[in-house]
């Protein structure tokens, strides 16, 4: 069968064709440095085995932004959690009246509103993020799964929230209050 320039993959050679472990280092090489130039990507050496290996790790154009992105998901999720507390504390932003302080909800609007506010301005942010991950894992259990079951459907029960909060929570308290947080600025000192 011939080659035709048109239609490549009927090419007898290029179907054929099994580079050699030197070739395609080679050529993984000279792509890898082409696209590192670009920034596209960037080359780490590490050493397995006692030998040393060029590993590519693919990095996306949000990727140089990721401790701006840490902060910022910080800041916003402690400010909207820092609200629900406030409506319940308070009796605001749609509440229709304030909650008891003792009970149950009191507590978690306590914890949501102090805890919401040291997670924004990233101060304890490991230990408070734990703690408020605990508090919607309790919450989603106790307010969403025992009254209206499916505990495996967040969306009908109405749990999506204290979901997202728990994970990112537990985010959070893995992570630590990142670059622009006040825990940076005490460890710095």
């Amino acid at each position: 069968m011939g080659c035709s320039h048109a239609r490549p993959v009927d090419c007898d050679w290029l179907n054929d064709y099994k580079p050699t472990d030197a070739v395609m280092r080679h050529w993984i090489l000279n792509v890898g440095q082409y696209l590192a130039m670009r920034g596209g990507i960037y080359m780490k050496r590490t050493h397995a085995g006692g030998s040393i290996s060029d590993v590519f790790v693919a990095e996306s154009f949000l990727w140089r932004f990721r401790y701006q992105i840490h902060g910022a998901l910080r800041i916003v999720a402690g400010y909207a959690f820092m609200l629900h507390g406030a409506q319940k504390i308070f009796g605001i932003l749609g509440a229709e009246s304030p909650v008891d302080y003792l009970s149950l909800r009191g507590l978690a609007g306590v914890i949501e509103l102090v805890g919401g506010a040291l997670i924004m301005v990233g101060l304890f942010t490991s230990l408070v993020a734990f703690l408020a991950c605990g508090l919607m894992a309790t919450a989603y259990f106790m307010g969403h799964v025992a009254p209206n079951g499916g505990l495996w459907a967040p969306l009908t029960n109405g749990g999506e929230t204290a979901v997202l909060y728990c994970f990112i929570f537990l985010f959070l308290a893995a992570a630590g209050g990142g670059a622009m947080s006040l825990d940076r600025l005490r460890s710095d000192r």
